[in-house]
């Protein structure tokens, strides 16, 4: 759950960043601040084989700056870090690695090229991508192609991503091992991941209500797909643990489909569902339903809910109960059958003027405070996590 907080910082960004068309001179530019906390506890941790303490804190900042340049080009920069205490860390060993890995930072970069071509109704974009932490570094890149229909009411989307990911960059890989099993059990067979996804998304105006979309994905890994520092234990050995063991490969396929539908003046309604199927056994269904409320012209607030539902992994099995026969095995209960809710809510303030109420010139390069906007969720399962999250977004405009 500890990354969690990335993907809802940048959806948070996402709702926040104009959409503007870009004209042959350069529209203004924009820069977004995001905060946020995330906390979360429970008794199920992988460290420890799917029993102990699951509690860690997280605090993260995002800065987005969004430039766009002539000729309908624009450049996305964005860069995070977080910083973040975890518990069952200490769990790896109490002697060497806790002091780095208790408290434990994360840095992120992300930077998007995009062009759009007006005249056929065409837009592009590349990206390149890193995270940094003292076990894991990831190297990636990305690309899209966009179509959009003549009359602007349906548009046509190719994704596609790959990611290098490897553990212990600075060290054996032996050391993110348990201390008890360091040095008296198989190896696990590389310390690289890799991953390709791919994405085709059709966004389509229904009438002048009511708009959708259909999403299609398919994402391929190798390489080590378990996480190193995860114990297993077994029904017929005791206490003496083994290392999370998971297959080289796995194939993902997630379908998502969208609805937004404008109510009247005052309340849009938003639906969201979405099918998940990997070869690990889990098969899992989202449910995701918002409800952005304006209050005044400046001033909106957005209530929602989301259910989440899966089905355990073939590999699965809780605390004590794996067999030692087995080819595989894990006790993450990220792998087990849960149904999850999150409930929460945001509020969005951005007058006219900006906030300050002294909007510069265009023509200035003085930046105006435009939007301040904040979101809350608080999550559990059925096997005991709980977690809250605070965002908060500063947005400036040029």
């Amino acid at each position: 759950m500890q990354l969690t907080i990335w993907s809802v910082l940048v959806l948070l960004a996402t709702n926040s960043i104009a959409q503007e068309t870009i004209n042959k001179d350069p529209s203004p530019a924009e820069i977004d601040f995001l905060f946020s906390y995330y906390k979360q506890d429970g008794d199920s941790s992988a460290v420890t084989g799917g029993k102990g303490t699951e509690e860690l804190n997280d605090i993260a900042s995002i800065i987005i700056v969004n430039i766009p340049r002539r000729n309908n080009k624009r450049l996305n920069i964005e860069a995070g870090v977080s910083y973040y205490t975890s518990a069952s860390s200490d769990e790896i060993d109490p002697n060497t690695i806790s002091g780095a890995s208790h408290h434990n930072w994360i840095f992120h970069t992300e930077i998007t090229k995009s062009k759009e071509d007006t005249a056929r109704n065409f837009s592009r974009s590349i990206s390149i991508r890193s995270t940094l932490q003292y076990n894991f570094v990831s190297f990636g890149t990305g690309f899209s192609f966009s179509k959009t229909s003549i009359d602007n009411n349906r548009r046509l989307t190719f994704t596609g991503n790959f990611n290098y990911d490897k553990w212990a960059p600075y060290y054996k890989l032996s050391r993110l091992y348990p201390k008890e099993i360091r040095f008296s059990t198989v190896p696990l067979p590389t310390d690289t991941r890799y991953s390709v996804d791919g994405a085709i998304t059709l966004n389509q105006v229904i009438n002048k209500k009511l708009q959708g979309m259909v999403s299609l994905g398919l994402i391929y890994q190798w390489g080590l797909l378990s996480t190193p520092f995860h114990r297993v234990y077994f029904e017929d050995q005791g206490n003496n643990a083994d290392l999370e063991r998971l297959p080289g490969r796995r194939i993902r396929i997630p379908v998502a489909m969208r609805l937004n539908y404008y109510l009247n003046d005052l309340i849009l309604l938003r639906g969201f569902y979405r099918y998940y199927a990997d070869n690990f056994g889990i098969m899992a269904q989202t449910i995701q339903l918002e409800t952005p409320i304006k209050i005044s012209n400046f001033f909106s607030i957005y209530p929602y809910y989301r259910f989440y539902s899966q089905t355990a992994s073939t590999y699965f099995a809780p605390y004590k109960t794996h067999l030692t026969e087995e080819a595989f095995y894990t006790s993450d209960n990220d792998l087990s059958a849960f149904n999850s809710h999150m409930i929460g809510g945001g509020w969005r303030i951005s007058p006219p003027l900006g906030i300050t109420g002294t909007k510069p010139s265009h023509h200035t390069s003085k930046y105006f405070f435009k939007t301040i906007e904040f979101r809350y969720g608080h999550y559990w399962r059925t096997n005991g996590l709980k977690a809250h999250i605070f965002s908060l977004n500063f947005s400036f405009l040029q």
